[in-house]
């Protein structure tokens, strides 16, 4: 059962997607690095569980890909 408002694992993999999409226009910082630092941020929080804390990292990345990549772009 899915709790309403809570993110699927579709969803957070396009997020993932995303964002490492975008992050290939960057100027100031290498893709490879961006690329590990978002992967290692994804795998950290794999394995939750929690409702409240899956939705809140989901909101903190779309927050990150809406302010193009925490103006890193």
């Amino acid at each position: 059962m899915r709790l309403v408002g809570v993110p699927s694992s579709q969803k957070v993999l396009q997020l993932y997607r995303q964002i490492l999409k975008q992050g290939r226009s960057l100027r100031y910082t290498d893709f490879e690095f961006f690329r590990r630092s978002i992967r290692r941020e994804f795998e950290q929080q794999k394995d939750e569980v929690e409702a409240k804390v899956i939705k809140e990292q989901y909101e903190k990345g779309m927050y990150f890909l809406e302010t193009k990549l925490g103006g890193l772009q």
